[in-house]
C-alpha cells in the first residue's frame, strides 16, 4: 500500500481552480494566485479582478491623473 499525498486546491470566483501538491510552500501558493492582469495578487485572484496597482493605473488614465 502506497501513501498518497494530498493536494491543495485553490478555488476562485470564476470557477477556475489551481491544484498544487501538499508540499507547496507559502510562496508557491501565493505565486499561483494570479489576478486578471497576471500579477501575483490573492485578492485579485479570488475576486477575478485586476491587482491594486493595475486598477489604480487604469483609474488614473481614465480620470487623467485627477
Amino acid at each position: 500500500m502506497a501513501l498518497v499525498m494530498g493536494e491543495i486546491i485553490i478555488m476562485g470566483l470564476n470557477g477556475g481552480a489551481k491544484v498544487l501538491p501538499m508540499t507547496a510552500t507559502k510562496q508557491d501558493i501565493v505565486g499561483a494566485m494570479l489576478a486578471k492582469c497576471g500579477h501575483a495578487d490573492a485578492l485579485g485572484y479570488l475576486a477575478d479582478t485586476y491587482c491594486k496597482q493595475c486598477a489604480d493605473n487604469e483609474h488614473k488614465k481614465t480620470t487623467r491623473g485627477k
